[in-house]
């Protein structure tokens, strides 16, 4: 059988590194703007947190994909674990603003939750974050 010139434990390095980087950019909510249409949102689109957030998943990404071209796999541990914390980190914190939100004014309440739809990008980064983390555990070969 012919060797490849990558093993599997790089290429489940490099599927998790990519879903990283590229989830930063796929919807994680959707709006139901009925009167415009449904609006994706994805992570650079939050306000405030939503680009300095996005750039350091980037980073954890590219720094895997370089620990990977060298076969290290120790800095998957912490590029993974910053990535989940970002990952979920962000989820509660838009869930506690919308919650807060909707608490305070009972009448919004009904408009957010109609408002908002969660997305496929929460699945992506989440499935990222869990390839790096696994990664460095799985048999060479």
């Amino acid at each position: 059988m012919q060797e490849l010139w990558v093993d599997r434990k790089q290429i489940t390095g490099f599927i998790g590194s990519i879903f990283i980087i590229f989830g930063t950019f796929l919807p994680i909510y959707t709006l139901n703007l009925h009167f415009l249409d449904q609006v994706p949102v994805s992570l650079i689109d939050l306000p405030l947190i939503g680009r300095p957030l996005a750039i350091i998943l980037i980073a954890m990404g590219i720094l895997s994909i370089v620990a990977l071209s060298f076969e290290e796999y120790t800095p998957l541990y912490l590029s993974g674990l910053v990535s989940l914390l970002i990952v979920l980190g962000t989820l509660i914190l838009v869930e506690s603003g919308l919650v807060i939100v909707s608490g305070n004014f009972p009448v919004v309440s009904a408009i957010v939750n109609n408002l908002f739809d969660y997305d496929f990008g929460w699945v992506v980064l989440l499935a990222g974050s869990a390839f790096l983390l696994v990664t460095p555990e799985l048999q060479d070969g």
